[in-house]
């Protein structure tokens, strides 16, 4: 984020992993004030009125897509803000690969990331989707990855058994290693007494 003299704000995003879980971006002027939620990428050049804010909520029905781009609010004149997006052209599918497996600590007995779904997202082109099926000792390797924040859920069953996250980089000869854990415990709610 990048705040300047002249009341400019620049939020710019590079290797971003969480591309579905619920992360907002906006700005508003103060509490209370009329939000309008807008979607960054399709409305790349809007005003937005004195008082009001303006935000975007990503999620697994909206995937984050502001990777290796930025946003910029200029306070116009009479108040409010000109909200302008600067996207990089979606990128092509790399030669890089991603690979991950299990990392240390997994119970003994089964192996609970063995021969199941591997779905890897990429936030350089939020459209992509890969899929794969990890080995036996639960290990899988993703070729043509974009570059970008990568997010891997690891599933069996429709069930989620693992999670991963990193940013990489493409490129011909890079790859990017993620170690695959399991997801954190659903919070239950206090049992009233």
């Amino acid at each position: 984020m990048q705040l300047h003299s002249d009341g400019r704000i620049i939020f710019a995003y590079q290797g971003i992993g969480s591309v579905n879980t619920g992360t907002i971006v906006g700005l508003t002027p103060t509490s209370g004030a009329n939000l309008q939620s807008i979607d960054y990428s399709t409305q790349r050049n809007v005003d937005v009125p004195a008082g009001s804010g303006m935000y975007e909520y990503f999620t697994a029905q909206n995937l984050f897509d502001l990777d290796n781009g930025s946003i910029i609010y200029t306070p116009k004149a009479g108040g409010g803000y000109n909200v302008r997006t600067v996207l990089p052209a979606v990128q092509s599918l790399g030669v890089g690969a991603v690979s991950g497996g299990p990392g240390l600590g997994v119970a003994a007995g089964p192996n609970p990331f063995a021969n199941a779904v591997v779905t890897v997202r990429s936030s350089g082109n939020a459209k992509w989707v890969g899929m794969t099926n990890t080995d036996s000792q639960g290990h899988f390797t993703l070729a043509k990855v974009p570059a970008g924040g990568i997010s891997v859920t690891v599933t069996r069953n429709g069930q989620v058994v693992g999670i991963g996250a990193g940013a990489f980089t493409g490129g011909t000869l890079n790859q990017l290693s993620i170690t695959i854990t399991a997801p954190p415990a659903p919070k239950t709610a206090p049992v009233a007494q």
